[in-house]
């Protein structure tokens, strides 16, 4: 429920990944039949994050959870406390950023290889899956009782907001950026945003 598949492939063979609540499991692309299945789901009654995939490692979505996979099986490497809080993570430069849950939502940033925890920071992102942009870090943020979108740089101990926009985004969207814009879900609509120019109005 509300996690989407993720595509894999070795040795030349297609692999579709997915997670549960309660499950990870790989289907044969081409079959559709499953090839394995592994307990890695949230625990809760569903799995709002997607699974993300960097070669052989598998980030679960939603709890900050690593396996490596192979077409016989997963293995899971690591895991990190941290609550469910339906997002997907990001890898980027061999670290994981993933927003989950210690009292209050925050942001950590993993070791992909050793599981090892480098920083949480608290209040810095709601349930959204951040964004890889010229080495920094775009994610929604929360603005009293609404929400916007949030550019950070990350360092060694945490994120710093360079740059910032409050508007009607939802709280659980992921912004996506492509050739200088950000498309982002709204209340009521779908928007994009140019950071290439000057904003100019267009009938």
């Amino acid at each position: 429920w509300h996690s989407s598949p993720m595509a894999w492939e070795k040795d030349g063979k297609k692999y579709v990944l997915c997670c549960t609540d309660k499950l990870l499991f790989c289907v044969a692309a081409d079959t559709g039949a499953v090839v394995w299945e592994a307990p890695g789901g949230t625990g809760r009654d569903a799995n709002h994050g997607s699974p993300v995939v960097q070669g052989d490692i598998l980030i679960t979505g939603s709890h900050p959870t690593a396996f490596r996979l192979s077409p016989e099986k997963a293995e899971q490497i690591w895991s990190v406390e941290g609550g469910f809080r339906g997002s997907s993570a990001l890898i980027h430069e061999g670290l994981v950023y993933m927003g989950y849950y210690r009292k209050e939502a925050g942001l950590g940033c993993i070791d992909v290889k050793t599981g090892k925890e480098l920083w949480w920071q608290l209040k810095v992102t709601e349930t959204t899956s951040p964004t890889a942009v010229d080495g920094k870090i775009l994610a929604t943020i929360p603005n009293g009782d609404g929400y916007g979108i949030g550019l950070f740089k990350p360092a060694s101990t945490g994120v710093t907001m360079v740059a910032s926009s409050i508007f009607d985004c939802l709280n659980c969207t992921t912004p996506a950026f492509f050739d200088g814009k950000i498309v982002v879900r709204t209340r009521n609509a779908l928007d994009c945003y140019d950071l290439t120019a000057k904003a100019t109005a267009k009938p």
